[in-house]
């Protein structure tokens, strides 16, 4: 037979909601993302090795 208290008289809990879990998955797969596209674009507007950097064409100042 279902107890839904323990010894104690304490309510058994039912758990975690379905939306929470959903919700946490889902921001759990955007912070992976992130960091994935992060990673990704990190050499991107970057010159290598540092020698070239004093080269670059900033325009005009004028």
């Amino acid at each position: 037979m279902y107890d839904p208290t323990d010894n104690r008289g304490v309510p058994v809990s039912k758990g975690i909601p379905h939306l929470v879990q959903w919700a946490a998955a889902v921001g759990m797969l955007m912070i992976f993302g992130m960091g994935f596209l992060t990673v990704k674009d990190a050499d991107n507007g970057h010159q290598w090795p540092a020698a070239k950097t004093l080269r670059m064409d900033l325009g005009s100042w004028k």
